[in-house]
Order: structure tokens, then C-alpha cells, then sequence
């Protein structure tokens, strides 16, 4: 499924400044496609991270005229954005999409995945699902790959009774939901 938009240049929203959320930032400055990109996380030490790893590795080599606007708290956000990815730790997701409702809406908005740490949170955010009537998506990317499509289809009616993936250094419950 691919998200849509109405303008062709957007304002985003990244909410968590960890690993995951740097990397959905990098992905927004290369892709060209945002106008305005607010970056928010409680942490500044994060926020001040995030801004040198930004002007580093991808301001510098890539000049396309977004503007980044950094903030430790949601009561600066517009009142009105096209894309929001919340990349934190399940455990606060629920409470940051709640904090960004709170101030401000989107129609689109991307989550990580596990997305809650418990059922009722899942609950709530039917809910607020709800209330504002925003698509969400999960990063699960892998079944949009090329490789992965075939692989459904070649095991179509097939029962699959054993699989192993091999690598290092992998969260296993995190990793293991891509495959």
C-alpha cells in the first residue's frame, strides 16, 4: 500500500531520535519530498545528536532546501502535517501518538513495529484510530520486496515447516517479524 499525499513537497514529523529514527530522517532528506521536517524527542542530548548527524551525513551532501525544525516537547508542532513516523520504544508509543493528537494531526502516520507493549494500548489506539481517521502503516518492508512477493506466491497452498535465518548482532523479536 503506498501512502498518499496532496501537496508533492510535505511537512513531516519524526518522533524518537534513536538509530531508527535517524534513519527515517535520512530517508526524508533523500527523498527529496519534504518541504519542512520536525524532528521531536524529550532528550536534547538526542535532538543535538540528531542535528550533528545530520549536518554531517546528509545536509552537507545533500542540498535540497528542507528545513529541519528540532523540538524536546509536541506544543510547537503545526496543527497540521502530512506524514508523521513515531520510531519509539514500544513502551512510550502509545503516550508520544497520544502527546502529538494532543497538538496536532495527520492523516498518515508510520509506526514501528511491535507497536505497543501491551493489549490494552492496542485498545486505545483503535480508539484514537477512530477519533481522527488517520492512516497507519507499520515498517514491516520486507513484503513489498520483489524477492519476498515471489517467495509468497511459490508457497501458495504450501505448508512451510521449518525456516531459519542465520546472522549476528539481531534483537530476535524485533528481527523476526521481518521474516
Amino acid at each position: 500500500m503506498a501512502l498518499h499525499f496532496k501537496e508533492t513537497k510535505l511537512e513531516a514529523v519524526v518522533i524518537g531520535l534513536g538509530p531508527l529514527g535517524r534513519r527515517h530522517l535520512e530517508g526524508l532528506f533523500l527523498s527529496e519530498v519534504c518541504k519542512r521536517i520536525h524532528i521531536v524527542d524529550p532528550s536534547e542530548i538526542a535532538i543535538q545528536d540528531t542535528l550533528n548527524f545530520t549536518r554531517k551525513n546528509i545536509v552537507e551532501n545533500k542540498r535540497n532546501g528542507t528545513e529541519l525544525i528540532d523540538h524536546s516537547d509536541y506544543e510547537k508542532l503545526p496543527k497540521e502535517v502530512d506524514l508523521v513516523i513515531v520510531s519509539t520504544n514500544s513502551r512510550f508509543r502509545l503516550s508520544a501518538v497520544k502527546s502529538f493528537f494532543e497538538k496536532s494531526y495527520t492523516s498518515n502516520m508510520i509506526l514501528e513495529k511491535f507497536l505497543f507493549f501491551n493489549s490494552d494500548d492496542y485498545k486505545e489506539f483503535d480508539t484514537l484510530l477512530s477519533k481522527y481517521g488517520t492512516n497507519v502503516y507499520v515498517n514491516t518492508p520486507r513484503r513489498a520486496m520483489e524477492s519476498y512477493k515471489k517467495l509468497k506466491h511459490e508457497l501458495t497452498d504450501k505448508r512451510l515447516n521449518f525456516l531459519s535465518v542465520e546472522g549476528e548482532n539481531w534483537g530476535l523479536a524485533t528481527s523476526m517479524i521481518h521474516f
